[in-house]
């Protein structure tokens, strides 16, 4: 018996055949239409259907397809089933492939995590750092593919966002044996498992903090755009946007970070969700850009509004250099009374 590869091959080949006999040899339109229709249901449907139970469900059909990535023969599929109006489908057989591939990912984080529960020690977040990258790839592999061989057909789009709501719900701690591996010590304390939407925040802060690692800036909004699609699926969002402002305070506070890269994501998540869901964020990079005088990106050098107030009052009001007298008066008179400094922290932030 041949193959659905084989099979769809030889159709392919005979509906082209038939498409120019009946073209040489019919000038009505409508009939022509009719013969065409006529041929694909008998080569692609058969009686009762078997044919096309047998292209979409047989051994070698389009599950077989997608686990051995065979594009062509994808591409050859959705091109005869889209003549009979038959892609839905094959659109649930690839739903159900790449959640099925996703689980195995998710699975494999859970066993991780099962490995650091016997060794009784505490979950990070560098546990599974690949988790969320194996995500992305899968995501990006079908979304590629659904682009550039499948011409965007909206039933495989819609296919692709059912299996990835499905995967991002889908909670690691959901699949760990509690039976052999307890989340409550001898001590009754509670071993934590990061969530999705934690794993995908933490994800997004390596990525910020290694930007350097990208070849273009391009290359980084690519990246972080994936993300906010991943995010896009989350159920629990205002769980990833409290994990995400406190990774975006800390990055804020440190040395060296870079505003206008920062915005970008909180723009992506913001078209989806609306500016409340952002208006934190937003205002955190704001008071940041206002404290140092301008936009930050990333150059230290570049802080003028703080540089020059601490230039001044080293010299000012400390050492008494100006060759103002009323701002060597102030500093002589200045006895520290009244001066206070509040420092942004994460926690309070």
């Amino acid at each position: 018996m041949d193959t659905v590869s084989t099979y769809l091959a030889k159709s392919v080949q005979c509906l082209e055949m038939e498409r120019a006999l009946v073209q040489d040899r019919l000038n009505t339109t409508s009939t022509q239409y009719k013969l065409i229709q006529a041929c694909e249901n008998m080569i692609l449907v058969g009686p009762n259907r078997d044919y096309l139970t047998f292209i979409l469900s047989s051994d070698t059909g389009v599950g077989y397809m997608l686990i051995h990535d065979q594009f062509d023969d994808l591409r050859n599929m959705h091109s005869v089933l889209s003549h009979i109006k038959e892609q839905q489908p094959m659109a649930d057989a690839m739903r159900d492939h790449i959640a099925a591939m996703g689980v195995k990912i998710i699975q494999k984080r859970a066993k991780e995590v099962e490995q650091v529960i016997a060794k009784k020690k505490t979950d990070s977040f560098k546990i599974s750092e690949n988790f969320i990258n194996e995500l992305l790839d899968l995501y990006r592999k079908y979304n590629t593919l659904i682009t550039k061989e499948f011409n965007k057909d909206p039933l495989l789009e819609k296919a692709l966002v059912q299996a990835f709501q499905l995967l991002m719900k889908n909670e690691p701690s959901d699949h760990i044996d509690k039976q052999k591996y307890s989340l409550i010590d001898e001590k009754q304390n509670v071993f934590h498992v990061s969530p999705n939407s934690q794993m995908l925040a933490s994800n997004i802060d390596h990525i910020y903090r290694n930007s350097n690692d990208f070849d273009t800036r391009d290359d980084l909004e690519l990246r972080l755009s994936e993300c906010a699609s991943l995010f896009d699926f989350l159920t629990d969002k205002d769980n990833f946007i409290a994990f995400h402002t406190q990774f975006l305070s800390e990055r804020l506070l440190g040395k060296k970070f870079n505003t206008e890269e920062e915005k970008f994501f909180i723009g992506q998540i913001k078209i989806k969700q609306g500016p409340q869901f952002t208006n934190q964020q937003e205002t955190m990079i704001a008071d940041l850009e206002k404290y140092n005088g301008g936009k930050n990106n990333g150059d230290e050098s570049k802080n003028d509004g703080m540089n020059d107030f601490k230039s001044k009052f080293k010299n000012v009001y400390l050492k008494g250099e100006s060759k103002s007298i009323e701002d060597n008066v102030h500093a002589k008179r200045w006895k520290g009374d009244g001066f206070n400094v509040k420092l942004l922290t994460s926690a309070s932030w």
